[in-house]
Parts: C-alpha cells; structure tokens; sequence
C-alpha cells in the first residue's frame, strides 16, 4: 500500500512536470511551484529507492527539506491567490483549476503526508532537513534575482528591500513548516512508542 501511494505521487509529480516542461520549456523552473515538484519527485523517488535498498541507508534530510519547500508553495500561493490573482498571473489566464489545484495543494499535500505520517522524515537528520531546505531557499532566491528576472508579476513592483522582507517571509514560513513537521512525525511515531513501552512493562 505504501509503495503504491508513492508511486502514484512519483507518476503524478512526474507527469505534471513533464507536461509543463512540454507547454513552456526550461522557462517552468523560474516559479518556486516547480521547484517544489521537482523536489517532490526527488523524495517520492528517494523513499521508493529507500524501500529496496540496506537499512542503513537513510534519506530522510531530503524528504523533511521538500516538506518545508511545500509548506511555503502552499502558504504564499493562496495567499497571493486569494488577495489577487493578478499578482502571480498579471494579464496571463490563470492555470486550468485542475492544474491549479494539483501544483499548489494535491501535489503538496501528498508529499507532505508521506514525509510526516508515513516515511516520519524528521525521525532523524533533522538538522540536514533545515539546511536543505535554507540552501534550496537561497539558491532560488539568487537565481529570481540574477537569473530568472523576478518571475513573478508582483515582483516586479517591489523595491530590493521590499523583496527581501518577502523571501524572509518565504524562509519564516518555512521554518514553521519545519516546526509543524517535527509535530506531525511527532504524532505519527507516539502509538508506536507507546505500544513498544506497553510491550516492555513487567
């Protein structure tokens, strides 16, 4: 069963990615959407590997850091959403709602509930998840400013300073996804600490 959601959120994360790829070339890894789906295809990719390989073995850092990635894609999407559409389209049509609503919240969602209830990525190298994620956040932050030209209409109103307080939003969020993950795995490994102290009491 657990193969089976894995695969199906690598087969769809995958097809998403290829299909935009499709209709826009490389100009699709400008948005932090994308980011988040290809790092989404990485962890379902990882976890699946994980299953087949030495125990030992552990992948956890990577899981735990696109956790974090979506955590922000789903925050800051909706919320510029919400406030107005044309701040992320501007004259362009916004996506179809089924690709709408699988960028920014079904894809998402079925990663980040792999990685907190299932795989319980933040178990243990929590501490790589973090920077993983600060290192993701800051690679896309130069290349918005350097190489993608502020790919985003809203962006593009903003002075330098007013675009930095919004990626220390972005990094803020982040970092409460992180907290919020710990939790969730928190959660997800009680019964199971609890049934092994039940097993262990005289």
């Amino acid at each position: 069963m657990v193969l089976g959601y894995r695969v199906c959120t690598f087969a769809l994360a995958l097809g998403y990615f290829i299909e935009m790829l499709t209709r826009q070339g490389l100009t699709v890894l400008h948005y932090l959407t994308i980011w988040g789906l290809v790092c989404s295809i990485l962890s379902a990719g990882l976890m699946i590997f994980q299953m087949y390989s030495p125990k030992n073995v552990k992948y956890h850092f990577f899981p735990g850091a696109t956790f974090c990635v979506n955590i922000v894609v789903m925050v800051l999407y909706w919320q510029l959403y919400f406030q107005d559409p044309h701040l992320l389209y501007g004259d362009s049509p916004p996506l179809p709602w089924y690709r709408d609503d699988y960028l920014h919240f079904v894809g998402p969602m079925l990663q980040c509930i792999d990685a907190a209830f299932i795989y319980k990525a933040f178990e243990v190298q929590k501490l790589q998840s973090l920077f993983t994620y600060y290192g993701i956040s800051g690679s896309y932050v130069v290349m918005s400013e350097t190489v993608f030209h502020l790919p985003y209409p809203f962006m593009l109103s903003l002075s330098f300073y007013e675009r930095v307080l919004f990626y220390q939003k972005g990094l803020l969020v982040g970092t409460l996804g992180f907290i919020l993950g710990n939790l969730l795995t928190w959660v997800a490994s009680k019964p199971r600490r609890l049934f092994s102290l039940s097993r262990n009491t005289p």
